[in-house]
């Protein structure tokens, strides 16, 4: 059984945080209840199952390597009815990729982030919306504030959050590799 309200992510080291949170806060309507991350699994398992599914994950990902990962580029998604979201690109996203499909094989139903166009695509959201013009002016002055964040990715967190709507998601296990 899956949950919207659990999920596997890469959450960037809290000393990056600074700037990817000042632009959240202003532009992001989901800042109260998600920190930083890059999706890689959600809906997730419930979070009773977190602590058995952390050992499968470290299991599975033994041997997989460290990486650098640079926030850098700024891009988007616009849909049919002028709704955005604005996000930070990660390279390398290939092994973003690569560690998703670790994960997926140990729980091959959370397969979600592959349904959309153009199947799974690490991104880290900034900002969302509705409105060319504002999408427009807001893509303009992010990418002109913006200056790049460079973290290393050794881990990826479960996280969860209550069932009152108002409660924020937080971390119920890490999954430490390499």
């Amino acid at each position: 059984m899956k949950s919207h309200k659990n999920a596997v992510v890469i959450i960037p080291p809290e000393e990056v945080w600074e700037p990817i949170q000042k632009i959240r806060k202003e532009h992001d309507r989901t800042y109260w209840r998600w920190m930083p991350h890059i999706t890689l699994l959600y809906p997730f398992r419930p979070s009773e199952t977190h602590t058995v599914l952390k050992r499968h994950f470290e299991e599975q990902l033994f041997s997989f390597p460290a990486f650098k990962l640079k926030l850098k580029k700024i891009s988007y998604f616009m849909s049919r009815n002028s709704s955005f979201t604005i996000w930070l690109q990660p390279d390398p996203a290939r092994q973003i990729s690569q560690l998703q499909a670790e994960l997926q094989q140990i729980v091959p139903d959370c397969d979600e982030v592959h349904k959309f166009a153009g199947g799974f695509h690490p991104h880290l959201t900034i900002a969302s919306g509705r409105g060319t013009d504002q999408f427009k002016q807001l893509l303009r002055e992010i990418t002109k504030q913006w200056r790049p964040v460079t973290f290393q990715v050794s881990s990826v967190y479960l996280v969860s959050r209550d069932t009152l709507p108002e409660k924020p998601f937080t971390i119920t296990e890490t999954v430490n590799f390499s």
